[in-house]
C-alpha cells in the first residue's frame, strides 16, 4: 500500500515534465511531417498526377467547394466585404480628424492588397477546406487505411498530404482574386458613396499607390498561407488517434494552430517582402526622404568626416612637400571636385581630376630634384 502511494505521488510530481516532453515530441513529429511532405511534392506531382487533379476537382467543385455557389467562395466574399467595410469606415473617420481624407484611396490600396485579402482568404481556407483535410486523413488513420497503404508499398505522405497541399496551392488563386476584388469594391463603396468623398481623388490615389509588385507579393502570401494551412491540417489528421472523437479534437487543434501560424507568417512576410522601412513607390514617399531621419543624419555625418579627412590629407601633403600654400590649394581642389560632382557635370569633374593628377606628378618630380622642373 505504501509503494502504491509513493508511485502515485511520484507520477503526479513528474506530470508537468511528462507534458513538456510529450509536447516537444509532438512538435518534432509535426516538423518532420512538414519536411517530408514538402520534399515529396515533386514525387507526388510526377507519380500521382491523377490524384492531384482529383484533389483539385474535389476542392474546386466537390464537397469542399471553393468555387461552387455556397462554398468557400461565398464565405471569402462575405468576409472580405465585412472586413473591408470596417476598414473603410475607420479610415474615413481617422483621416477626417487630421483633414487628409484625400489619402483614403492610398490607404485602401495598401491595406487591402498587402494585409486584408491574403489573411481573409487564408482563414476561410483553414475553416472550410483545412478541416475537411483533417477529417478525411484522420478517418483513414483510425480505420487503418494508412497502414494498409504502407503495407502495399504506397508512400502514404506523398499520396495523402502532398497531393492535397498542391491542390490547395493551385485553388487558392481564384478565391484570392475574388476576395481582393470584394475588398476593393467594399472600401470604395463606403468611402465614396456613403462617406461622400470625391470619386476622382479616391481613384487617383488608389491607382497611384497600387503597383503590380504589391499584387504579386500579395498573391505569394496567399499561396504560402494555403500551403501552411494544408500542411498543418494534414499533419493533425495523419497523427489523429482515439476514434471519431479524436478526429474531431484533431480538427479543432489544427484550426487553432493554422490561425496562429497565419498571424505570425503575415507579420514576417510583410517585413520580408516590403521591408522594415515603409515606402510608397508611386508617390515617391519613403522613410529615407525625411530630412530629420536617422539615415539623413548619417549621410551628413559621413560628409563631415569626408571633409575632415580631406583637410588632414592636404595638410600632411603640404608638410611632406614643404610647399607654401599647398594646404589651401589642396583644400580648394577637393572642394572643386566635390562641387562638380554634386552639380552632375561629368566634364568639369574629369577636368578637375586630370588637373589634380598633373599637379601631383609635378610635385613629385620637384621633390626628386629635377633642375628642368625647378626652372
Amino acid at each position: 500500500m505504501v509503494d502504491i502511494d509513493v508511485r502515485y505521488r511520484l507520477r503526479r510530481a513528474t506530470a508537468p515534465a511528462h507534458r513538456v516532453v510529450d509536447g516537444l515530441a509532438s512538435i518534432g513529429r509535426h516538423v518532420t511531417f512538414y519536411c517530408r511532405t514538402i520534399a515529396s511534392m515533386p514525387f507526388a506531382l510526377i507519380h500521382y498526377r491523377k490524384h492531384v487533379l482529383a484533389q483539385i476537382s474535389e476542392v474546386s467543385f466537390g464537397t469542399n467547394s471553393v468555387l461552387s455557389g455556397g462554398g468557400t467562395i461565398g464565405i471569402v466574399f462575405a468576409m472580405s466585404l465585412a472586413a473591408a467595410m470596417m476598414l473603410g469606415v475607420e479610415t474615413q473617420r481617422g483621416l477626417e480628424l487630421v483633414g487628409m481624407t484625400t489619402m483614403s484611396g492610398m490607404l485602401s490600396a495598401i491595406a487591402n492588397t498587402r494585409e486584408l485579402a491574403p489573411v481573409v482568404v487564408a482563414i476561410a481556407l483553414a475553416a472550410k477546406v483545412g478541416t475537411g483535410f483533417t477529417a478525411q486523413v484522420g478517418a483513414m488513420r483510425i480505420s487503418d487505411e494508412i497502414d494498409a497503404l504502407d503495407a502495399m508499398a504506397i508512400r502514404s505522405i506523398p499520396f495523402l498530404a502532398s497531393t492535397r497541399v498542391l491542390a490547395a496551392m493551385v485553388c487558392v488563386i481564384p478565391i484570392y482574386m475574388v476576395g481582393l476584388l470584394a475588398s476593393y469594391l467594399s472600401t470604395r463603396l463606403v468611402i465614396v458613396v456613403w462617406g461622400g468623398a470625391s470619386a476622382g481623388t479616391y481613384d487617383y490615389f488608389f491607382h497611384l499607390a497600387l503597383s503590380p509588385q504589391d499584387l504579386v507579393y500579395s498573391a505569394l502570401k496567399a499561396v504560402v498561407f494555403a500551403a501552411v494551412v494544408s500542411l498543418v491540417h494534414c499533419a493533425y489528421g495523419y497523427y489523429a488517434s482515439g476514434g471519431p472523437s479524436g478526429v474531431g479534437q484533431a480538427a479543432g487543434r489544427a484550426l487553432r494552430t493554422a490561425i496562429l501560424a497565419i498571424g505570425i507568417l503575415d507579420v514576417l512576410m510583410t517585413f520580408a517582402l516590403w521591408g522594415l522601412v515603409p515606402q510608397i513607390p508611386g508617390l515617391g514617399i519613403c522613410h529615407g526622404t525625411t530630412v530629420g531621419s536617422n539615415q539623413g543624419r548619417l549621410r551628413v555625418a559621413r560628409s563631415g568626416r569626408h571633409r575632415c579627412r580631406a583637410r588632414r590629407r592636404c595638410g600632411a601633403r603640404a608638410a611632406r612637400l614643404g610647399i607654401a600654400g599647398a594646404q589651401s590649394r589642396g583644400h580648394r581642389r577637393h572642394s572643386g571636385v566635390r562641387r562638380a560632382h554634386h552639380r552632375g557635370g561629368a566634364g568639369s569633374l574629369l577636368g578637375c581630376q586630370r588637373r589634380a593628377h598633373l599637379r601631383h606628378r609635378l610635385r613629385r618630380r620637384i621633390v626628386r630634384g629635377d633642375p628642368a622642373d625647378r626652372r
